[in-house]
């Protein structure tokens, strides 16, 4: 089964069920090459995720042995106390097993889009409040595509947006949640 990784604050947008769709960078295949018109056929390398696959959220934990528990750092409810005496407790997100895993989710659709093409930013986990247009952080936008702009150029680096890049976009369900979560 395939990890997938996001930022804390979409990562809780997901848990929360606030977020549904993330989109991801399209790799640029090495097969792109230029046509007898001496044009480019840029060609893209096929989406990491399949329509119907299940794929756990990854996210920096650490395995506690003495009492056979894990922990995980983007808890609510934290015991940071239990982990005190472990010298730097948490590990990477990025090399998370399955096994550890407590959330996953059903890939719904898969389409390859140009990345302002997106219209329906609540689904990217874009939340509204009585000061404005966010998505979990503390800074607050008058619109919702505003919050996106940030989000993504926070993500993938600034004016990162503005060169519309072609991404793959991926709407899903979450398919488990804890029960002090919910």
């Amino acid at each position: 089964m395939k990890g997938i990784c996001f930022k804390e604050f979409m990562f809780k947008a997901v848990v929360y069920g606030v977020k549904t769709t993330t989109c991801r960078l399209a790799d640029i295949s090495l097969e792109s090459r230029i046509n007898d018109k001496g044009n480019w056929n840029i060609l893209f390398r096929p989406s990491k995720y399949r329509r119907g696959e299940i794929v756990y959220l990854k996210e920096p934990y650490s395995d506690d042995i003495a009492i056979d528990r894990t922990f995980y750092k983007y808890d609510a409810f934290n015991d940071e106390h239990r982990i005190a005496h472990i010298e730097n407790p948490w590990k990477n997100k990025l090399f998370m097993p399955e096994s550890a895993a407590r959330f996953f989710i059903k890939v719904n659709d898969v389409k390859l889009i140009d990345l302002k093409q997106i219209d329906d930013f609540a689904a990217e986990g874009i939340q509204v409040d009585a000061l404005g247009y966010h998505y979990g952080t503390d800074k607050r936008f008058p619109t919702e595509k505003e919050a996106f702009i940030d989000l993504w150029d926070a993500i993938n680096g600034k004016g990162a947006y503005d060169s519309n890049p072609k991404v793959w976009m991926y709407r899903f369900e979450l398919l488990h949640l804890l029960p002090e979560l919910c």
